[in-house]
């Protein structure tokens, strides 16, 4: 059975919607006075037209100041501020319609605007403050869902990069030149053998036992990369030198899975590809600002297959586009002797 998506509702559904349903309650309550005369009738659909126009004009206005982001209670303000303006400009605006379709002794400029006149301003501006409050709290709403599901697209595509993680991270080629370093131990030092197999295993375990989560403690992160450098340590012996820092206070913070875990690869396959002598690897883990920064840092040269079109890399900027969309700052530069991996992103909690 196909199943057809559903239709997303958009701002004009639930003006059009909403006016209807504010039409029906108009003629309700002042039947009597709508069906006295044709021209009442007339007074009616234009004064609802004007407000119609009215609130498509006010639309514009809240949709540039919603971009803002502000706290609530400052749209109740400008709500509230905007519906006494828009009310005074549709009372005036009824007042000339009254003049010619109702039968008046007075014209607009000669009507008295006095208390009776203000109270209905008043009651004009609430209907508009409830249609704007009714305006940012559908946004409101729309923006939650949004949220939602692009949390949901983030799941899968968290689930999809650790697949791809297994693949081309703990690939065969991993796989094969570990247990090759393995086989060579076991007779030359049974000892490092027997250290090596347990780091593998570890890591394989760390890695499937964060399988289905999305965001993990700084601690897990490190606690993978640790175990990925043992493992290389062991194969690399004097080449590979390298050390993790971080600071205390984002020990317990929040960070995308296995982010920094292709980076780091990264780092040891080009750095020992273009640097024969060995690297020194520097992994860091900082508080900045409201911000997480990650950095990977290995000495050596900028290889020309080092670039952002690999498999790794695009990896990770697509899981950073849909975790942290348009909230993070991903870069690759020389320094010095070193190439520099920077990954700057939100602080969650």
């Amino acid at each position: 059975m196909i199943h057809k998506p559903m239709v997303k509702l958009t701002f004009w559904h639930y003006q059009i919607v909403g006016f209807i349903l504010f039409t029906i309650n108009e003629f309700a309550r002042n039947f009597q006075f709508w069906f006295n005369s044709i021209n009442s009738v007339y007074y009616f659909i234009y004064t609802l037209a004007v407000l119609f126009l009215l609130t498509i004009i006010i639309r514009y206005i809240y949709r540039y100041l919603y971009d803002f982001k502000k706290p609530p209670f400052v749209y109740i303000i400008v709500g509230s501020f905007t519906s006494l303006l828009f009310a005074f400009f549709w009372q005036e605006i009824r007042l000339v319609i009254r003049q010619y379709l109702l039968i008046s002794d007075k014209t607009w400029l000669t009507t008295e605007r006095d208390y009776t006149y203000l109270v209905s301003v008043l009651m004009s501006s609430w209907t508009i403050f409830v249609w704007s409050m009714l305006y940012f709290g559908i946004k409101y709403w729309k923006d939650l869902q949004e949220e939602s599901e692009r949390l949901k697209v983030s799941f899968l595509l968290a689930t999809k990069a650790k697949l791809q993680m297994l693949r081309y991270q703990i690939n065969p080629h991993f796989l094969f030149n570990s247990l090759n370093s393995i086989k060579a131990l076991t007779f030359e030092n049974p000892e490092q053998a027997g250290i090596m197999l347990t780091e593998l295993s570890e890591f394989l375990r760390a890695t499937l036992s964060y399988n289905e989560n999305i965001f993990v403690p700084v601690k897990a992160e490190i606690e993978i990369i640790e175990k990925y450098l043992a493992i290389e340590k062991i194969r690399f012996e004097e080449r590979l030198k390298y050390k993790i820092s971080f600071d205390n206070e984002i020990i317990d913070k929040d960070i995308l899975c296995f982010i920094s875990q292709p980076l780091v690869e990264n780092a040891i396959k080009h750095g020992l590809t273009n640097n024969s002598d060995g690297i020194t690897l520097l992994v860091n883990f900082k508080k900045s600002d409201r911000n997480l920064l990650v950095e990977v840092i290995n000495t050596g040269t900028f290889g020309e297959n080092m670039n952002s079109e690999g498999t790794g890399i695009k990896n990770v900027t697509e899981r950073l586009d849909n975790a942290y969309p348009g909230h993070y700052n991903f870069s690759i530069n020389v320094q010095g002797n070193s190439v520099v991996v920077r990954l700057l992103i939100p602080d969650r909690s």
